[in-house]
């Protein structure tokens, strides 16, 4: 993962995961745990993305704090953007998700705009590795 990730909020309770998996009622995959650990509400130094032809920009890891006050928070997004399949990791400045799909293990772009969702045939290392500047 050959970025520098930057304003990192330490994640505070690893047993968030144990309640994401409540909550979505499976397991969490270790990639996607390992990204937050090392990641949890940071923004990268390359925070472009290619999805399917049209570039993106990925600004920030969603924080999985519970009760954050300093960032997004997965919690405030499930509520809001009830998926059963799909968990928010990251955003970008116009407020549009990325989501980790718990099927595919693939992420997943949401267009809250056009309310469309657009898969990007990454796994979430092959997402992180294919940011650039």
């Amino acid at each position: 993962m050959d970025n520098s990730w930057n304003f990192k909020i330490a994640l505070k309770d690893e047993t968030v995961f144990d309640k994401l998996a409540r909550f979505y009622k499976t397991v969490i995959p270790d990639e996607l745990k390992n990204f937050i650990v090392m990641a949890n509400a940071s923004n990268p130094d390359k925070n472009l993305i290619s999805i399917n032809g049209t570039e993106r920009i990925f600004e920030t890891v969603i924080s999985f704090n519970e009760k954050e006050t300093e960032a997004v928070s997965v919690f405030d997004l499930i509520e809001k953007e009830m998926t059963d399949s799909l968990i928010p990791f990251g955003i970008d400045p116009f407020g549009n998700l990325f989501y980790y799909s718990l099927i595919t293990k693939k992420v997943v772009f949401y267009n809250h705009e056009e309310d469309a969702f657009e898969d990007s045939n990454y796994t979430l290392t092959d997402f992180i590795s294919s940011l650039y500047k």
